[in-house]
């Protein structure tokens, strides 16, 4: 079990690199005699979570069953948002309220996971972020865990604004390393609004592109409505697409690229939906190692390995000019395929190859 200044370094750590909030919220329930945690950002679009592993599979079925929609340990802690401190589950419901509520007696109870101690930090505009340390062994046992999550509850609020930075600095890193080869990038957020913009995409604005008040529009009626359908389809399903860029007169003359920003810990510190890029038809030469690291957050190792496959390569022939197995190789090609939305070699290869050099 870590001491108390080893999981302050681990939060300050999980604020740097925001991908280790789930590990992290293990580690806070070791230390604290729970099973795991949950991290949920609440906004006007709704809630969004991230689990820790040692609760991610019982976190997912209370979604799958729809208990989400229902969930009033939220609703009591929204109320008492202003509470400086974590609060358990007999802080915001009455034994009463906990032996009939549906979604303790029909759930929580049953799961053993009916004992958690919360907190609210309050984010930037409506939103806020609700961090939770879940099945506890009985009441008795989350109260008892409160005065050391108090205490943490400081540098875990320092540490969520940081993670909140540092993504933005990330995005923000792409669009640079796009702008210096000439290819126009923006951030949209989860509405397609506009949020960020190199210099090349702003050029593109008011010719094929128009800054709409709520999003992201296009000059031609028909590129906007399919534009639109993709924005839909990237919240629903994190899937990517590209659509013609038209000029008022109807005629094409270039692609608009939407890539999802994958992954929940960088969804929930964000709020940002893709990164849109403007591609011309003249592009052909792979892009370099450094600019598929930026583009979709790869090591660089799997970028390597992403540019020689589209290059022609195979697992094994990367393998030896690597000096590495073929099973790692395969390893870092399936983190590829999460990271770009992609499936096969040949979609990849394609992708690829539309976010070529000039």
């Amino acid at each position: 079990m870590l001491s108390r200044d080893e999981l302050v370094a681990s939060i300050y750590e999980a604020g740097a690199l925001p991908d280790r909030w789930p590990a992290l919220m293990d580690l806070l329930a070791a230390a604290t005699g729970g099973r795991g945690g949950n991290l949920m950002r609440a906004n006007e679009d709704g809630i969004r979570m991230i689990c820790s592993p040692g609760i991610e599979a019982i976190s997912r079925e209370f979604e799958r069953q729809g208990w989400h929609e229902q969930n009033s340990r939220i609703d009591g802690l929204l109320t008492r948002a202003d509470h400086p401190g974590f609060l358990t589950d007999r802080d915001v419901h009455s034994a009463e309220e906990i032996a009939t509520l549906p979604v303790y007696r029909d759930f929580l109870t049953p799961q053993q996971i009916g004992n958690g101690a919360a907190t609210v930090i309050q984010g930037g505009k409506d939103d806020c972020l609700i961090l939770a340390v879940e099945a506890f062994e009985d009441a008795d046992a989350a109260w008892q865990a409160v005065p050391l999550l108090d205490s943490l509850r400081p540098h875990l609020a320092r540490a969520m604004v940081l993670s909140s930075q540092m993504r933005l600095e990330r995005m923000r890193a792409a669009m640079h390393a796009l702008e210096t080869i000439g290819v126009p990038a923006a951030m949209l957020d989860r509405g397609g609004k506009v949020r960020a913009a190199n210099p090349s995409f702003t050029a593109q604005l008011d010719t094929m592109l128009l800054e709409g008040t709520t999003r992201l529009r296009t000059v031609d009626a028909v590129t906007d409505a399919a534009l639109a359908d993709a924005l839909d389809r990237l919240r629903t399903k994190a899937e990517g697409r590209s659509i013609a860029l038209r000029d008022p007169a109807g005629f094409g003359h270039a692609a608009l690229h939407l890539v999802p920003v994958r992954g929940e810990a960088r969804d929930l510190f964000t709020d940002t939906l893709c990164i849109a890029l403007v591609a011309s038809g003249e592009n052909r030469a792979l892009p370099g190692a450094d600019l598929l690291q930026a583009l979709f957050d790869l090591t660089p190792a799997e970028a390597r390995v992403a540019r020689a496959i589209s290059s022609g390569g195979n697992p094994n022939a990367i393998a030896r000019e690597a000096g590495t197995s073929p099973e790692t190789v395969r390893s870092q090609l399936k983190q590829v395929f999460l990271k770009t939305s992609t499936s096969r070699q040949n979609e990849l290869t394609a992708l690829l190859h539309r976010y070529s050099r000039p």
